[in-house]
């Protein structure tokens, strides 16, 4: 993946708006066209590595675990999205509504509300399941996951995404967890960061 330096910029300013972290901000921008321009060289070099998450809990209205990651590791994630994950939307069945563009809660009621008009026209007794997925991020598997992306990505965009996924696959991450009293482990080579935070 190649990036310009209005990829950098463009991803900085829409990431910008929802970090809470002003000392992040205030940081990168100290040094904003050497910070930028040293991203785009280490992401046109292959050698961009990934900073350690930044773990806590927060307790509001349940017990979580977040895991913050860098300003820079946001950036290069956000353009690894548009310019690699993005494209893989129209693969996806429309009712699909995570985190996608012009999707979201509203769009998923609006399908609810027509799926189910659509039942009721065809029977006066119909069932709905509402369940979930325990543990569903820490249990993706890596291996699985990449094999089904490499249907559809290069063997570039893949390491990329592999990139990524190993960021998790590091013993300092389940040593906070456990010293923060929480019990849900990564194992190797499995699961996807939790409460991706700003």
């Amino acid at each position: 993946m190649k990036v310009e330096l209005s990829d950098i910029e463009d991803a900085y300013l829409k990431i910008r708006k929802s970090i809470r972290n002003k000392k992040k901000l205030y940081l990168f921008e100290k040094n904003y066209y050497s910070n930028c321009n040293i991203l785009v060289d280490k992401i046109n070099n292959n050698n961009y590595t990934y900073s350690n998450y930044h773990i806590f809990i927060i307790k509001e209205k349940k017990k979580r675990l977040i895991m913050s990651s860098a300003l820079e590791d946001k950036i290069v994630n956000h353009i690894i999205c548009k310019k690699v994950l993005l494209p893989l939307d129209k693969y996806l069945i429309d009712s699909n509504c995570a985190t996608r563009v012009g999707r979201g809660t509203s769009y998923a009621r609006y399908l609810l509300d027509k799926y189910l008009v659509k039942i009721k026209n065809k029977s006066n007794t119909f069932y709905i399941l509402k369940f979930d997925f325990s543990k569903y991020f820490y249990n993706i598997n890596h291996k699985v996951l990449l094999n089904k992306l490499s249907k559809y990505l290069s063997n570039e965009d893949l390491l990329l995404i592999k990139d990524i996924l190993n960021t998790i696959n590091h013993d300092y991450i389940n040593n906070i967890i456990s010293k923060l009293g929480m019990n849900n482990f990564y194992k190797k080579d499995t699961g996807l960061p939790i409460g991706y935070s700003n």
